[in-house]
């Protein structure tokens, strides 16, 4: 199987990020998102310890900015 990413080939959709990753993404503490996500103020789903939010969610929140 050829391993090689065709140029231009679009990157695999995204389902949810982490709390670090949306973290990094908005420039904020991962302790500014857990507030949120404590508050349900934000959208998540518990995944064993890990806490994930919908990438869906995050697009919108992004696209409202």
């Amino acid at each position: 199987m050829n391993d090689k990413v065709k140029e231009g080939a679009k990157p695999p959709k995204r389902f949810f990020y982490t709390v670090r990753e949306l973290a990094g993404m908005l420039r904020v503490s991962a302790s500014c998102i857990y507030v949120r996500l404590e508050s349900r103020e934000w959208p998540s789903k518990r995944v064993g310890k890990r806490l994930l939010i919908p990438a869906k969610f995050v697009e919108e929140y992004i696209s409202e900015a």
